[in-house]
């Protein structure tokens, strides 16, 4: 065996250490190398992450990142677009740095892709192999494919159930595509049994407006003749936009909606006509406190014109100009007046306002404040002068007719047919000593008859009298004396008054007899 001379031995551990170290070298290179760019010009499906960024990709591999969800990380774009197809991916990925290599079957086994992970230097390189792909990727990607159809499959579905009429229609007006909600209806509305359904189909609504372009986003109310009439005509409203040159169209059935929009408007007509012939004046003021409705007594009432009316004025203005037409109470000043109108509001929104304006005029109004739904309130303006002047002149008649008994030296009580004392006069209260007007609660016959036996003494009559005043059907007046403890004697009287009631007189029989007084009688017999 022949022995090495110290000088070749020392050039071979030269060597042995430079191949070393430029192996470490070239190594650490490697993921500098892939960073900035190691498939550029590559073909097929590759991935190279660092983490969850990913460091370098193909441009295939691009196209299926950028069709992920947006505002995620590159590697969660990744699984989004793997995970259907590869179930496993995440979990046996997180094992890769322990593995080095990882293949993963797709989950079809028609499918026959495959993906392939490699941990390289602390970067993953993943590529997409296809059954008859070469190392550098394949003509056609897959996956790319697989995802056009899966999409094309979801909008054909969702075109074809969705449960409103979608269809495209070209420059010159020719229908290019329709879905199945369109053709359907088209088919029921013009049937030809004898003949396969033509294209392109018919259209089924009158040439619509050209649509410029897609800042108008309002809907056009649209109708489709199937008889005579409006009631034959089939409502939908319509939504159009611009697309590529074409005008894609979108109708949804409103028939329910216009239905409902006529039976209002019908419902409102018939309320105007009956609030037409109301001589009480109607004013609603919706929400915003705009008037929405008034009626033909407001103007005549209030004495304002047709055009503010129409104009619909806020519940301020039209306050104020009731103010300067001086059809309202005049306040003190301004701010009481601002105060009182807040209050007015406050309260008809809660139901509870209810006044009597009384006008300079003259003129007395009621006003009535009522909530109306969706925050609406309504006021009711009703003259009531006419009810005010006769229920003066009643009161003013009461009060003569009281002056007039109160000046009869008889003293007289009215009692109704149930028994309650209704009326009196100031001889009475002279002579008992007690006033019915102003005692506690009503006072009936018994009442009365115990008073009559506290003050005059022990009589059959006032038992009789109780008799008498709750006695139904034909009575005759009677009169009766009765001598009182101070030896005077007291002529009684009892008269039937028509509904019932009863008239009870009393007057001394003795000239300058007063009034009975139970402590002088009993001194008196003593």
């Amino acid at each position: 065996m022949q022995t090495l001379s110290p000088l070749t031995f020392g050039i071979v551990a030269l060597l042995s250490f430079g191949v070393a170290v430029l192996a470490l070298w070239l190594l650490s290179l490697h993921p500098r190398r892939a960073r900035s760019g190691a498939f550029n010009g590559a073909q097929g499906t590759y991935f190279l992450f660092d983490g969850h960024d990913l460091a370098d990709a193909t441009p295939s591999a691009r196209d299926i990142l950028d069709a992920g969800p947006k505002g995620t990380t590159d590697w969660d774009r990744f699984l989004a677009a793997f995970l259907p197809r590869f179930p496993d991916l995440k979990t046996k990925l997180a094992g890769l740095h322990g593995e080095g290599t990882l293949v993963f079957p797709a989950r079809d086994p028609l499918d026959g892709t495959r993906l392939e992970a490699e941990w390289w230097n602390g970067l993953v390189n993943i590529s997409l192999q296809a059954p008859d792909s070469s190392e550098g990727g394949a003509a056609i990607d897959p996956v790319s494919l697989s995802a056009l159809r899966d999409e094309l499959r979801i909008l054909r579905r969702t075109a074809e159930l969705a449960p409103f009429l979608v269809w495209q229609e070209s420059e010159s007006g020719i229908i290019v595509w329709a879905n199945h909600a369109y053709l359907s209806l088209a088919d029921r509305l013009y049937p030809s049994p004898d003949a396969p359904r033509s294209w392109p189909p018919r259209a089924l609504f009158p040439p619509v407006l050209a649509v410029a372009d897609n800042s108008d986003t309002r809907a056009r109310r649209l109708p489709i003749d199937i008889g005579q009439g409006d009631d034959k005509k089939l409502w939908f409203d319509s939504y159009s936009r611009r697309v590529d040159g074409d005008v894609l169209h979108f109708a949804v059935e409103a028939d329910n909606v216009v239905r409902a929009e006529t039976s209002l408007r019908n419902f409102i007509q018939t309320l105007t006509m009956t609030f037409a012939h109301l001589p009480t004046g109607l004013a609603i003021f919706d929400r915003k406190r705009q008037l929405t409705l008034f009626n033909p007594a407001l103007t005549d009432l209030l004495t304002l014109p047709i055009d503010f009316l129409s104009s619909r004025p806020t519940l301020h203005a039209f306050l104020d100009l009731l103010r300067e037409k001086r059809m309202i109470p005049e306040p003190k000043d301004y701010k009481s007046w601002c105060n009182q109108m807040d209050d007015l509001e406050n309260k008809a929104r809660n139901g509870t306002y209810e006044e009597i304006w009384n006008l300079p005029s003259g003129q007395t109004y009621r006003i009535v404040g009522r909530p109306h739904p969706d925050g609406a309130v309504a006021f009711l303006f009703e003259d009531i002068s006419a009810e005010v002047s006769l229920t003066r002149r009643f009161r003013s008649q009461l009060e003569v007719g009281q002056a007039v008994v109160d000046s009869f030296d008889e003293a007289i009580a009215v009692f109704s047919a149930t028994g309650l004392l209704t009326f009196s006069n100031a001889a009475y209260v002279d002579l008992w000593g007690v006033d019915p007007s102003t005692t506690f609660g009503e006072m009936g016959i018994t009442d009365a008859a115990q008073h009559w036996q506290e003050k005059a003494g022990q009589c059959a009559l006032w038992d009789r009298a109780q008799r008498f005043v709750g006695q139904f059907g034909e009575r005759a007046a009677f009169t009766e004396d009765v001598l009182l403890p101070d030896g005077c004697s007291l002529h009684c009287r009892f008269v039937p008054l028509p509904g019932g009631s009863t008239l009870a007189g009393f007057c001394h029989a003795d000239p300058g007899a007063g009034q009975i007084d139970a402590p002088a009688l009993e001194a008196a017999e003593i």
